[in-house]
Formats: C-alpha cells, sequence, structure tokens
C-alpha cells in the first residue's frame, strides 16, 4: 500500500487484507462468477475498514459498463431494517446518480401514503403494495438494460435474516442478476452458488506490528 502526507490518516492506516482487495478487483472486473461478495468475521475484525477501503479504491477502476454506488448502506440504522425501507434506500441512492428509470415506483409509493392518510384499511392496499414492488423491479430492469449495478452493505446482521434480509439475498439479487453486492457481517450467509464468501481473520504479527508501525 502507498501512502503519502497527503492522505488521511485512516488511509495511511490500511494494512493488509491484499488477497480480500484482489478478490473484489476481480470482482468489480467481472472475472467471477458470482454476484454478492459476502465479507464475515467477528466483531471488531475490520469488516468495515476493509469495505471502506473497497469504496476508496473502486472508483478508480475503469470499467465503463459498472456503475459503483459509493455511499456504504449501514443496515445498523432502523430504517433499512425492512424491504420497503432497503426499497427506498436503493432508489435514493441512484437517483443521486441520476438515474430516472423510478418515476412510476415514486408515483406509486405517493399514491400509498395517500390511501393510507385517507385511513384504507391494510387489506385494501394490497394492491397498491403490488403495484410498488413492481415498479420497483421495473425500474431495476430498465437501468440495468446497459449497465451492472454495485452497492455495498454493512451489518447485515442487524436485519432480520427470513425477511430483509432473505428478500436482498435471494429475491432481488435473483429478479435483477445485473445488481452487485459487497456485504459485511458478523454472521455468515450461505447455501447460495451466486454468493461467495470471504472470512476475515485477525492480523498476522507482521501485520500487526506494521499497524502498530503506522500509528506510532
Amino acid at each position: 500500500m502507498n501512502t503519502s502526507d497527503s492522505m488521511p490518516l485512516h488511509e495511511q492506516w490500511f494494512v493488509g487484507r491484499e488477497e480480500h482487495l484482489e478478490e473484489f478487483e476481480a470482482f468489480i472486473k467481472g472475472e467471477r462468477d458470482y454476484r454478492v461478495l459476502f465479507i464475515h468475521g467477528e466483531g471488531g475484525i475490520g469488516k468495515t475498514r476493509l469495505i471502506q477501503k473497497m469504496i476508496a479504491v473502486a472508483p478508480d477502476e475503469q470499467i465503463s459498463d459498472l456503475m459503483i454506488i459509493d455511499k456504504l448502506i449501514d443496515l445498523y440504522a432502523t430504517a433499512n431494517h425492512s424491504v420497503e425501507g432497503l426499497r427506498e434506500k436503493i432508489v435514493d441512492l441512484l437517483e443521486q446518480k441520476g438515474i430516472n428509470t423510478f418515476k412510476n415506483f415514486r408515483k406509486s409509493v405517493r399514491e400509498l401514503n395517500a390511501r393510507v392518510q385517507s385511513g384504507y384499511r391494510e387489506k385494501d392496499l394490497v394492491g397498491i403494495h403490488l403495484q410498488i414492488q413492481d415498479d420497483f423491479f421495473r425500474g431495476c430492469r430498465e437501468l440495468t438494460k446497459e449497465k451492472t449495478v454495485l452497492f455495498f452493505f454493512d451489518t447485515f446482521e442487524r436485519i432480520q435474516r427470513e425477511h430483509a434480509g432473505r428478500w436482498l439475498l435471494t429475491e432481488l439479487s435473483r429478479a435483477i442478476p445485473n445488481f452487485r453486492f459487497v456485504i459485511a457481517s458478523r454472521e455468515k450467509w450461505g447455501g447460495n452458488t451466486y454468493i461467495h464468501l470471504l472470512k476475515l481473520s485477525g492480523f498476522s504479527f507482521n501485520e500487526a506490528r506494521e499497524y502498530f508501525q503506522l500509528q506510532g
């Protein structure tokens, strides 16, 4: 790793993890056949720091058909614990990149909110919920006709595995194969051929010594 006086200290202190960064580089270059790079390891081991480093180096890659969403989606935030919250966050980040394929999705969400405020019963809202879901997936498919999109997620263990977690890693990932995810979690998720598990362990003796020398 190159260091410079002009670099932030937290960048200068990044040590090791070369094989993880190499795997990430191969992943975003399309040299791997999986769609989810799932980094797992115990708390405090450096998962967030690694994923931040991946975001930092990703924009340097000149890949014309890859859109990198360089804002980390932190699943610690309760707003991101539901399918509805995740959809909203994904659309927000894509629209910040200038994507305009979600106009129908936004319209349907506004319609839902208006019906709720008008006192509609939940059983009468099933149709609009399905419309929102369809509009979201249509917007994603339109976007990914020409682009592969890369998202970064942290603290995956904070969301419900059988609800929002399963939606993200099975329903969304399968429905939109040109979405790519890098996910950090204390708990691993297995059983899918399109998910590559990458375990993060502690520093070796030499890496630990280098880290403390950099801080000193």
